[in-house]
């Protein structure tokens, strides 16, 4: 081949990793919307996630009369929500009368202080300390 035409192929290819890596990537304007679960519980939706523009995001959990809000931000393809009602310390402070293991839950994943999201598409992966949960999952309405 010869260098002409090898500094061309490379170009191209090239080119075709770059647009590859451009439609891959998430960027925070594309998330913004509201997100139900694909689970249940006793016929309501387990949960309902808005996403705001100014980085808020709001929860509703079935089995809860209060709203949780708090910031969510992007890393990688990863959605990161943090709010105070995430941090078990906090929740006894919240419901000193209630011993530690029947504090309402009031975020929807194990990991302790965050709810994380594995981002594909218009779906949100659940990410527990043990890895992606299999059968639920977000998905975005509007």
């Amino acid at each position: 081949m010869s260098k002409d035409r090898m500094t061309k192929y490379r170009m191209v290819m090239y080119s075709l990793i770059y647009m590859f890596t451009l439609s891959c990537s998430v960027n925070k304007e594309s998330l913004i919307g509201r997100y139900e679960t694909t689970c249940y519980l006793h016929g309501e939706k387990e949960l309902i996630l808005l996403l705001k523009e100014d980085s808020t995001f709001e929860y509703r959990l079935a089995y809860l009369d209060e709203k949780i809000e708090g910031k969510w931000s992007l890393e990688d393809r990863n959605l990161i929500l943090s709010s105070l009602y995430f941090n078990s310390e906090f929740l006894k402070k919240q419901y000193p009368e209630v011993p530690t293991e029947l504090l309402p839950a009031h975020k929807y994943t194990d990991i302790e202080g965050k709810d994380i999201y594995k981002i594909r598409g218009n779906k949100l992966l659940i990410r527990n300390i043990d890895g992606i949960r299999k059968g639920c999952y977000l998905i975005k309405v509007r």
